[in-house]
């Protein structure tokens, strides 16, 4: 196997740090006020929209095409992320105050988590064994370039 160079991530490392992140952006959700709830929402949101979009243009077809079973997986996958985005519409058409927002907002975390999951336990040790350091390597690389490129959605006036 080939040595990393300093700074090179693996695709499953760079995902693994964006699933921390979002896991903190939830726990910081508990205890917070309604405009502070607000932003921590629509980070989120803005979060999960680039992870998800770049997940689906770039790792989903290498899934596809190289890993055992990898049509099956990313059916799955797929399926979720789209709940993802449903979830995700419906706490964007929602007011912090509205009662609804809560359990929206419970509904999209446990999705995620549940994603979470599965990703690391199944899908990323499946992919690990399918392709080599260098493929995981420029994958990442790919992946971050296109997450950098992704534009920001402007956040809704409150």
């Amino acid at each position: 196997m080939a040595e990393r160079k300093m700074g090179q991530n693996s695709v499953t490392e760079m995902l693994e740090e964006d699933h921390k992140e979002v896991n903190a952006l939830f726990g910081s959700y508990e205890g917070a006020d309604g405009e502070r709830r607000d932003r921590l929402v629509h980070e989120i949101i803005e979060s999960l929209t680039k992870h998800t979009r770049v997940e689906e243009e770039i790792l989903y077809p290498f899934i596809r095409a190289e890993v055992p079973e990898g049509e099956q997986i990313m059916d799955e996958a797929e399926r979720e992320h789209q709940e993802a985005k449903e979830a995700m519409d419906r706490l964007r058409d929602l007011s912090p105050t509205d009662p609804a927002f809560d359990d929206a907002f419970q509904a999209l975390r446990d999705g995620i988590q549940h994603h979470i999951e599965e990703e690391e336990s199944e899908v990323f040790p499946k992919l690990v064994q399918a392709a080599d350091d260098a493929a995981l390597v420029e994958l990442g690389s790919r992946l971050a370039q296109a997450k950098a490129l992704s534009p920001r959605t402007p956040r809704p006036p409150s």
